[in-house]
């Protein structure tokens, strides 16, 4: 903290400007910078953020003709604004897309050097959530749009705990609790809070990142 004269040409500057925060101590006019955050990483940002890194890199190495296909690919695949509307991509906005779901889902070995020509094989038909046997848990069983294969993935996601059924999306607030195999149709939930409310959500995830359209449904897990 320093004392300051004048502070902004003012006899009182309160407020923060970038790290810088003015206010008064004892009726002296101070400034201060700001402390760094200490906000702990979740154990997933890191992981994330890494897969981010490498395949922006990875952009740079490809080809003009390999990049000008990505942007084709991008032109003819918009995709959800948020609000109703669609926007479409850069080629290296949609090279990171499908990649960043491909190396996750299935090893660093899935990337792309070019977009995929087929669309996403097969889809969740219909979901259905049972409350399990075990407190904490319930089951999650599904059907597939015909086509999937076993070397493709479900994706499973929850959001939650909530004391009460939702009514409202909580489409940020789902975390990613498992993948299993393209030809899978159940898995079982465990190690949740008893008796609370959760949000579940699945879809299906083919080898060159092209997904499906999530399918959810709500469930009060096992008392």
């Amino acid at each position: 903290m320093a004392k300051v004269i004048n502070p902004l040409m003012s006899q009182g500057a309160i407020g923060s400007i970038g790290a810088m925060t003015f206010s008064a101590w004892r009726g002296i006019p101070t400034v201060r910078a700001k402390a760094n955050p200490t906000r702990r990483l979740r154990s997933l940002q890191t992981s994330n953020r890494a897969r981010l890194g490498y395949l922006a890199r990875q952009w740079s190495t490809l080809t003009n003709a390999q990049r000008e296909l990505w942007r084709g690919w991008a032109r003819v695949h918009p995709v959800s604004d948020g609000f109703g509307g669609t926007v479409i991509l850069t080629g290296e906005q949609a090279f990171i897309k499908l990649n960043q779901v491909a190396v996750r889902a299935f090893t660093m070995a899935a990337g792309l050097l070019v977009p995929p020509i087929a669309p996403v094989v097969s889809g969740v038909a219909t979901l259905s959530l049972v409350a399990g046997a075990v407190a904490g848990g319930w089951t999650v069983n599904w059907t597939a749009d015909t086509g999937n294969i076993v070397a493709d993935k479900f994706e499973i996601a929850i959001a939650g705990p909530f004391q009460s059924a939702g009514k409202i999306e909580v489409a940020g607030k789902f975390k990613l609790l498992a993948s299993v195999t393209g030809t899978t149709l159940t898995y079982a939930v465990t190690g949740q809070q008893a008796s609370a409310w959760y949000f579940t959500r699945i879809r299906y995830t083919d080898q060159t990142g092209q997904v499906s359209a999530w399918v959810q449904d709500q469930i009060q897990a096992h008392a």
